[in-house]
């Protein structure tokens, strides 16, 4: 493994030898490029700092990076220009310094292999590696207008088979979570270094979209009083395929991107597993920020959680129609509105849309109706409303067809006493094995 330094005295481009030291001071130019520098397997750390003399420019390419550091000291006019480019980070990234990745036309940033980085917590006490980014700056890193990543980039984090995963405060841009193999966890919890201090002080963890695959569900490894201060704003489309979508005690802000956009709440299958028909989720704080568009909870659906803030020109609506079940929230805290909602008081904590008639969900132990046909059969569709199968026409039978109930004509035979069988003459015996009774049998 070899240290190399960006240096760039040449020119701003990568792939020049003599744009690299090997020593701190950036005197001693690299007679070659860090290795396996187009192909996985690099495991030469690249640091950026004060020696530069004017910034990297990856273009579109696709670079394949071990660990890479830009240091406090890369300021002014250096800058770490990923535009356009797909890099691979293999052994993760360390940003000290604010205003310093240039990305005005989409990046593409792939992290693999285990998380590198360890946490901690405020006692000092060193636990198991999560991070595969660490945010030092106070401040957004990315140099594009009012501190914004372009909107094209994108963050793949592709976990190892069992692997946990967090993230530092800052500004990142779509999210894309992803697994080698297996399953593993996105815990949303406060995490210090491992001396016991804090990352930064940016404030919270801003994410654009946010895709969540079957395999990665969010869940906190561990749960204390220190994550009452985490928040996660999600200011994208959500896209979550795993059944349990836990926020601990932390809390999440949600920003409307798109009209009717649905708000992620217990049971609601517009999210979760597509097969089993379950979405789980718990809420500590919501807060529904300001937006031009509109969160809505879906009809017979129910948000949870202990406080409920709905900002300025923040919106969350439930139905608002009588051909529609209810939608309802539940806080403990009374909810804080500054923007606008559709909902009245019930009772202490339980909140209804108005105008809506009242319904209990199945992930309430209900139903999810509020009418069912005279002798129909109810057919389980897991989180979602029970379906209703009318009674079959006389003479058919209830059947299986591609797992789900079904009525079917009898194939068995005509009902009713069409024929006998006749075994014999009727003969009572009455023995230590019980009554034996034989003679003609009517089916």
């Amino acid at each position: 493994m070899t240290n190399y330094w960006w240096v760039g005295a040449a020119s701003t481009d990568p792939m020049t030898a003599n744009n690299w030291s090997t020593t701190s001071n950036g005197t001693s130019i690299a007679s070659s490029l860090p290795a396996d520098w187009l192909q996985t397997g690099n495991d030469d750390a690249l640091f950026f700092t004060s020696v530069a003399q004017q910034e990297i420019i990856f273009g579109a390419n696709t670079r394949y990076l071990n660990l890479v550091t830009i240091d406090s000291t890369f300021t002014g006019s250096r800058v770490f220009n990923c535009s356009g480019s797909t890099l691979y980070f293999e052994a993760g990234l360390i940003i000290q310094v604010e205003d310093c990745i240039k990305d005005n036309t989409g990046t593409t940033w792939i992290f693999t292999g285990t998380p590198p980085f360890p946490i901690g917590d405020s006692a000092a006490t060193q636990t198991n590696n999560r991070l595969y980014i660490q945010y030092e700056a106070n401040t957004s890193i990315w140099s594009g207008t009012n501190g914004e990543p372009d909107s094209d980039s994108i963050i793949t984090f592709t976990l190892p088979s069992g692997g946990v995963m967090t993230l530092t405060d800052g500004k990142y841009p779509k999210i894309t979570l992803a697994t080698a193999s297996g399953s593993a966890i996105f815990s949303p919890e406060h995490i210090y270094t491992r001396t016991g201090a804090v990352w930064n002080t940016y404030g919270s963890v801003d994410i654009g979209n946010f895709v969540i695959p079957s395999t990665v569900k969010v869940s906190p490894k561990t749960i204390d009083t220190d994550d009452l201060s985490k928040i996660f704003k999600l200011q994208g489309t959500i896209s979550i395929a795993h059944e349990e979508y836990n926020w601990g005690n932390t809390t999440v802000h949600y920003t409307a991107t798109s009209s009717n956009q649905v708000l992620p709440v217990n049971g609601d299958t517009t999210y979760g597993n597509s097969t089993t028909k379950k979405f789980n989720v718990k809420y500590n704080k919501v807060v529904i920020e300001a937006s031009t568009h509109d969160w809505i909870i879906s009809d017979g659906r129910t948000l949870t959680c202990n406080e409920l803030v709905i900002e300025t020109d923040g919106v969350l609506y439930g139905p608002y129609s009588q051909s529609k079940q209810s939608a309802d929230i539940h806080t403990v805290k009374r909810p804080t509105v500054k923007g606008d909602w559709n909902f009245s008081q019930v009772s202490d904590g339980i909140y209804r849309s108005r105008n809506t008639p009242p319904s209990t969900s199945v992930v309430e132990g209900g139903t999810g109706r509020e009418f069912i046909t005279k002798d129909a059969i109810l057919v389980g569709q897991g989180h979602d409303d029970m379906t209703i199968l009318a009674a079959g026409s006389e003479g058919t039978v209830l059947t299986i067809n591609s797992g789900s109930p079904v009525w079917a004509t009898n194939t068995g035979g005509e009902s009713g006493g069409g024929g006998t069988l006749d075994i014999g003459d009727l003969v009572v015996s009455n023995n230590d094995s019980g009554i034996i009774i034989m003679g003609a049998l009517v089916i």
